[in-house]
């Protein structure tokens, strides 16, 4: 069985974390953009279209990110065309977080304090802790793209 070929540049569309191995030639951009999303609660990325945001993102930043901090990256695309675009963002992230992360049992005190259903009260109930020194381990990476 073969495989097809995986070209250098994909075209129009954007470089997705499967093609990390063939993206190169901005590993400053990425580092700066790891150490800046490491620092800041919040990081904008903005630019004219075409410039290579999203692969940038896709096949440099989060793929860097989850290995080195432990991150686990939530990607919620920013289009009117697609599946899902009957749902918010909201809704895709929870859905996400559902699928993918295990309430953990310890965090089930939650829903006796919490009326209402916010995302810190969906990802707070998923927080993992070390078991050696009780700091949270990893974190999430909200990743809005084509905002």
């Amino acid at each position: 069985m073969s495989t097809a070929p995986r070209y250098r540049y994909p075209g129009v569309k954007p470089f997705e974390r499967t093609d990390s191995t063939i993206f190169f030639g901005r590993d400053r951009d990425r580092d700066d953009m790891v150490g800046l999303i490491a620092l800041e609660r919040l990081t904008v990325l903005f630019g004219k279209s075409g410039y290579g945001k999203s692969s940038l993102l896709n096949a440099a930043i989060v793929p860097r990110l989850e290995a080195t901090r432990g991150y686990t990256a939530i990607h919620v695309r920013m289009t009117s065309s697609g599946a899902e675009n009957h749902l918010s963002p909201t809704d895709l992230i929870v859905g996400f977080l559902d699928e993918k992360s295990p309430v953990q049992a310890d965090m089930e005190f939650l829903d006796t304090l919490c009326r209402e259903r916010s995302l810190w009260y969906h990802f707070k109930r998923r927080q993992r802790f070390s078991r050696t020194d009780n700091r949270p381990e990893g974190g999430w990476l909200l990743v809005f793209d084509q905002f």
